[in-house]
């Protein structure tokens, strides 16, 4: 992150994008390196099963997930994607973006009653992991809540015309 701030920010923007490629890398990796992690998430999908997570977590201990994700940190090639994935991961806001994006779906008139279905418990998931691992506390989360509130309220339009107002009179 603080070594390669250019290839973050690129990684940072590529998951902030509206259509998922940054997600869906993430998956790719995961995919090659714990093959069975796409059929349990095919299952898990179809049965709207999300509240336990303990299988896969037990597929990932048993692939070495995390020991070839530090390896090919270790030894990566400037295309690899793993140093910005997990510099995003643990030190930046990617519980929040994840939680935002699931809202996004959810709300989405296009999602599936099926989809909004698995992903309401999802995001509740995220939230508790982030806490359970303690890289966020509920302290943090009920503070990002009362931002996403205040960015989907009218009174965001109001405050940025009363800065863009400002701006304009400090500078003339």
């Amino acid at each position: 992150m603080d070594s390669h701030p250019e290839e973050y920010d690129c990684f940072e923007e590529e998951m902030n994008r509206k259509d998922n490629a940054g997600y869906q890398q993430i998956l790719t990796k995961a995919f090659s390196l714990v093959p069975k992690y796409q059929k349990i998430i095919r299952k898990r999908v179809n049965q709207a099963s999300t509240e336990d997570v303990s299988d896969i977590e037990t597929l990932f201990s048993e692939n070495n997930l995390a020991e070839s994700l530090i390896n090919e940190f270790e030894n990566s090639s400037p295309e690899s994607i793993v140093p910005a994935m997990l510099s995003w991961l643990y030190f930046g806001k990617s519980f929040e973006r994840m939680v935002e994006r699931g809202e996004e779906i959810r709300r989405n008139p296009e999602t599936t009653f099926a989809e909004k279905i698995v992903i309401s418990p999802v995001i509740k998931l995220v939230i508790a992991r982030s806490i359970s691992l303690g890289l966020r506390t509920k302290a943090d989360w009920e503070e990002h809540r009362e931002l996403m509130k205040l960015a989907e309220s009218e009174n965001v339009i109001i405050i940025q015309k009363l800065l863009l107002l400002y701006c304009t009179l400090s500078a003339a």
